[in-house]
């Protein structure tokens, strides 16, 4: 059976806009540059908060791409973890 390749521009694609919106949401003082306390979200969560698709953050965790902690079988992913590696601008392999 042949495997289905991810289109890397969709992805490329995703990642841009969700860094646009974050930065329109700090420019309008939407959103804290940096949080006041941290925060764990949960995976549904933390993809709304990264504009991601559930798909990509789960792809992302599975090869250790975003930083993440399990806690019994629930992936929890701290929000200042997050904007730190957003701001880290790294990007998404598809090996």
């Amino acid at each position: 059976m042949a495997q289905i390749i991810p289109n890397p521009f969709t992805e490329i694609s995703q990642r841009l806009e969700a860094i646009e919106l974050l930065l329109i949401e700090i420019r309008h003082g939407n959103r804290p540059v940096q949080p006041s306390e941290s925060k764990y979200l949960k995976a549904k969560e933390a993809s709304k908060y990264l504009r991601l698709s559930l798909q990509s953050l789960y792809r992302l965790t599975s090869t250790e791409q975003i930083p993440f902690t399990k806690k019994h079988k629930a992936l929890l992913f701290k929000t200042e973890d997050l904007d730190r590696w957003l701001a880290s601008g790294k990007t998404i392999s598809n090996s």
